[in-house]
């Protein structure tokens, strides 16, 4: 059962003032780096979700509708796993960089033993670091096309499986303060 890692690079980085993808991360390289080499290590192919001007070797899946929040490059990806073989899309932000190798395959194991969507929680559901089976299609290119596109409210209306993962593995870097603190 094929999976596609799908790093999340969409958006418009307006609190940092600049593209997240390719801030320099304590471990080398930049933080696009570190989530396709995580990502790679859990997922049969990698790709791209969205604009971002670091450089990187993946395939590149750009949303049809710019900057309609992450539903559609989650939404435009997912299509692009059915298309290649996959069964679901592992989908992870480029700016949680704490996340391990670890952390995913505790998700992917959870996946392969229910094969129900599964996400990581903390304090909360975190619905961009997790596996979309491929059935979510329809309904999340509907999400993305709406008014509401609320990825945690969607899918808390929905039978998921959560892992627990520290709150230090799920915390974004949304702002030059977060990345200094990081």
């Amino acid at each position: 059962m094929m999976l596609l890692g799908v790093v999340l690079c969409g958006g418009r980085s307006s609190r940092m003032g600049r593209d997240k993808a390719g801030l320099a991360h304590p471990r080398g390289g930049t933080y696009l780096d570190q989530a396709i080499a995580r990502l790679s290590m859990v997922a049969d192919s990698v790709v791209v979700s969205g604009a971002t001007s670091a450089t990187h070797t993946c395939p590149t899946v750009e949303d049809p509708r710019l900057y309609q929040g992450p539903a559609m490059g989650i939404a435009t990806t997912l299509r692009y796993a059915i298309d290649h073989a996959c069964a679901a899309a592992f989908v992870t932000p480029v700016d949680m960089p704490w996340v391990t190798i670890e952390d995913l395959k505790l998700i992917q194991l959870r996946w392969l033993e229910t094969r129900r969507p599964t996400f990581a929680s903390s304090d909360q559901l975190q619905p961009l670091l997790g596996i979309y089976p491929q059935e979510l299609a329809d309904e999340l290119e509907r999400l993305a096309l709406s008014e509401q596109r609320s990825l945690k409210r969607w899918l808390l209306q929905r039978p998921i499986e959560t892992v627990a993962l520290s709150a230090a593995a799920c915390r974004n870097i949304n702002t030059p303060e977060d990345y200094s603190d990081a």
